[in-house]
């Protein structure tokens, strides 16, 4: 993956790109390196930020999370995936009436932004809404995020 930056070098969105990749691959040690690469490069593009804060998230250092995604969210504030990643934080730290509040903010602002009904669907269930998770959780897999515990259909299949 190191060529492809090699390739453009200076390209702040290859180094991105390949953090994106090593996130999906749960190396968030190697992602944080080359997100900051392009910070390096472009230090307060929104969506590189964000990517860090995520990074920091993953990394359980919410201080960093929460100071990234919010410097996103004052630089672009129709980022829907800052909402969503400020909307995971909450759940972290069991705000989950705040969750809620910012994973709708997510899905009104962009209806595909990844795992977004997974995640709207632990603050409902967390909220004392079964029906409304149960139908985010039907559509997080149908979607394909499998990412739906098996405690969370039984919670679904107990009516």
């Amino acid at each position: 993956m190191e060529q492809a930056a090699l390739l453009k070098p200076g390209e702040p969105n290859v180094y991105n790109t390949l953090a994106l990749i090593e996130i999906e691959q749960g190396n968030f040690t190697e992602a944080l390196r080359l997100v900051q690469e392009a910070l390096n490069l472009s230090p307060r593009q929104p969506y590189y930020l964000n990517n860090r804060g995520f990074i920091y998230l993953n990394q359980n250092e919410l201080i960093k999370a929460e100071a990234d995604i919010n410097e996103s969210i004052s630089i672009d504030p129709y980022n829907a995936w800052a909402y969503r990643n400020k909307g995971i934080l909450s759940l972290v730290k069991k705000d989950y009436k705040y969750a809620e509040r910012l994973l709708k903010q997510a899905l009104d602002t962009d209806p595909f932004v990844d795992k977004i009904y997974f995640y709207l669907g632990v603050a409902y269930l967390n909220n004392g809404n079964p029906d409304m998770a149960c139908a985010s959780f039907n559509k997080s897999e149908a979607l394909g995020d499998r990412m739906v515990t098996d405690e969370q259909k039984r919670k679904c299949n107990t009516k």
